[in-house]
Order: C-alpha cells, then sequence, then structure tokens
C-alpha cells in the first residue's frame, strides 16, 4: 500500500482535499440515530450522498455494495463504515492511486468494479456534471480523457 505521503500527490484534487476530521464529522451525521437523511433534507440530495458514499466505501474497501437505491440506505451502518476515519481515509486514497497507476482494475476487483460502475450510471447526474468532470484526474486536470468518456465506456 502506498503510504500517506508522496504517492498522494498524484491523485485529484478532491481525494488530496479529504481529511480524517471531515468524514469524522460525516460519519457522526449520518449514523446518529435521531437523524434520518430521507426526511431531514432534499431527498434529491440524500439519494446524491447515499451514493457518493456508497462509491466511497466500495472503493476503499475494494468490495462490491448493492446500489444506494434512497429508501433502502441503512444510514447507520454507512456512517459505521467510515469509521474509523484516519484508516479509511488512506485507504480510500491508496485504492484511488492504485486504480489510477493500474489503468483499470486488478485481480479480483472485477466484481467491486463492477457494482461501482452500475451505481456511478444508476446516478450520472451526481457522477457526470460540469464539476465532476472539471475534477477527474491528477490535480483536477480530466486526467487524460473525459469524465463523459469514463461514464459511458462500461466496464466488461
Amino acid at each position: 500500500m502506498a503510504d500517506s505521503g508522496e504517492p498522494h500527490r498524484a491523485l485529484p484534487a478532491a481525494f488530496t482535499a479529504l481529511r480524517a476530521s471531515d468524514l469524522a464529522e460525516l460519519s457522526a451525521a449520518v449514523s446518529d440515530p435521531q437523524v434520518c437523511m430521507q426526511y431531514q433534507m432534499d431527498s434529491r440530495h440524500a439519494s446524491s450522498m447515499a451514493s457518493v458514499l456508497t462509491c466511497a466505501v466500495m472503493i476503499a474497501s475494494r468490495e462490491p455494495r448493492p446500489p444506494a437505491h434512497l429508501w433502502e440506505v441503512d444510514w447507520q451502518a454507512l456512517g459505521k463504515e467510515l469509521e474509523p476515519p484516519q484508516a479509511f481515509t488512506e485507504k480510500l486514497k491508496d485504492a484511488a492511486f492504485q486504480l489510477m497507476t493500474r489503468g483499470g482494475p486488478g485481480e479480483g476487483d472485477q466484481e467491486m468494479h463492477r457494482a461501482l460502475w452500475r451505481e456511478m450510471n444508476r446516478t450520472p447526474q451526481v457522477w457526470s456534471g460540469p464539476e465532476a468532470v472539471a475534477n477527474l484526474g491528477p490535480g483536477g486536470s480530466g486526467g487524460g480523457g473525459s469524465g463523459t468518456k469514463r461514464l459511458t465506456g462500461g466496464v466488461g
């Protein structure tokens, strides 16, 4: 695995800006049993958040997850997946770096990639908007291809 230093500088800006303290706050908020995301925020935003968190968990754990349909999301369980925040942050950055340097799924990663692809294509407005495309690749440069191309190519 990559350490928390040098290799992570090649990650897109969204990953390098990720801090464990932000994840700790997010985990506490979504796993609070007194909070019901579906009712306490706009359902479109809650659906987007469920998709993003599910994809982050898939990437960090390298395990497939079922689609993040809003009414089926267990927010408390999803929040717990982000713990401990420092370890999750490092796993997410390491996995992102490995995926970028390999250029595709490694051995044993096919099912996770298929699940990730299905989730991203289920909610294209989250993943293919101008902001998402602008932040792809090292330093937000696009990483050699457009985000739209990546979302329409599919995974075998």
